[in-house]
């Protein structure tokens, strides 16, 4: 997993300045990503993140393209969740044997 940093500060008129808030984010505006709950039942569903919603220096979200906020530990990148997706139909086919072996 990479973080990457956004934000900085802003140069106004007459040499003004501000900073903006700087956030250190897991992932990009336009980056597809996965839901982990949907891998956890065997699906591969993505979506595209819109928009970064800054509320605190140590609190954000992502917002789909569909406008549905997801924070960071609810989506995940394509090798973990094809790695749930592989957890889960291995303990699918070991309770599918263990219900075979009892008929």
């Amino acid at each position: 997993m990479n973080y990457e940093a956004q934000g900085g500060f802003k140069i106004k008129n007459c040499g003004k300045y501000s900073f903006t808030k700087n956030v250190v984010t897991l992932f990009q505006k336009g980056d597809v990503v996965y839901i982990k709950f949907k891998a956890r039942r065997g699906k591969l569903e993505k979506v595209y993140i819109k928009k970064i919603n800054v509320v605190t220096l140590y609190d954000w979200n992502y917002q789909d393209t569909q406008n549905r906020i997801w924070l960071e530990y609810e989506i995940c990148e394509l090798a973990e969740a094809n790695q749930i997706i592989e957890n889960y139909n291995i303990n699918k086919n070991k309770l599918y044997s263990l219900f075979i072996d009892r008929c």
